[in-house]
């Protein structure tokens, strides 16, 4: 179900290595269709939304050209990196992990794996940290919540990084509550044609730390 205010959540603790797709999928993730070429645990859009993302995979050399420096200034001693570029594009890396290259206009991202690290990490930082990034250059601001479902409304805790906001919404999930998003969320203002302000799914799982999700 990809309406607005109900998606289904799992907890996921391994990553899912999937074969890749003979052509690139539409996704429909935070109210957004993006285009992959790489498979995504996201919902598979049927309709087009309201801005488009493009990702691809993308060779060394793609980040090696376009960061100032053929990339001497990134430290693998540092655990995360940005570089705003001349043109308007930026670059994030995660230390060991991974790569990204956003487009100066937000709607594209070159991403690149390290070290052979699992799907499910390298889509849990693509899909928030990195959309996040791609989205407000699009003037698509994101809060940083967790949201669930009740009685068909959405309920947002919002807070700073391990204020709990994930471990309440997975206690609300235990209760028998959907988790609309974890870690990100975009609305939606009221217009003409919905008189209410929209939470938007992001995708289907839920990050906890170990000892929190043994409790849950």
């Amino acid at each position: 179900d990809k309406s607005p205010h109900t998606v289904r959540a799992i907890i996921a603790t391994t990553g899912l290595q999937r074969e890749r797709p003979a052509v690139p999928r539409h996704y429909h993730l935070y109210g957004i269709t993006v285009r992959s070429s790489m498979p995504l645990d996201c919902p598979i859009s049927t309709a087009p939304g309201r801005a488009g993302i493009e990702l691809s995979e993308a060779p060394p050399s793609l980040f090696h050209d376009a960061v100032p420096g053929n990339l001497s200034t990134v430290s693998e001693e540092r655990w995360f990196q940005h570089i705003a570029l001349p043109d308007g594009a930026d670059y994030l890396r995660w230390s060991k992990l991974f790569e990204f290259l956003i487009s100066p206009d937000g709607r594209r991202i070159a991403c690149r794996a390290l070290n052979g690290v699992s799907s499910e990490t390298f889509q849990t930082y693509l899909v928030s940290q990195t959309l996040s990034c791609a989205l407000l250059k699009q003037g698509i601001e994101s809060l940083h919540a967790t949201v669930v479902v009740i009685q068909g409304q959405a309920v947002a805790f919002l807070g700073d990084c391990g204020y709990g906001k994930s471990s309440l919404g997975a206690a609300f999930l235990r209760a028998g509550h959907a988790i609309l998003t974890d870690d990100m969320l975009v609305t939606s203002l009221p217009n003409q044609q919905q008189p209410m302000v929209l939470a938007h799914p992001g995708p289907p799982r839920i990050k906890l730390f170990p000892k929190i999700a043994r409790t849950l």
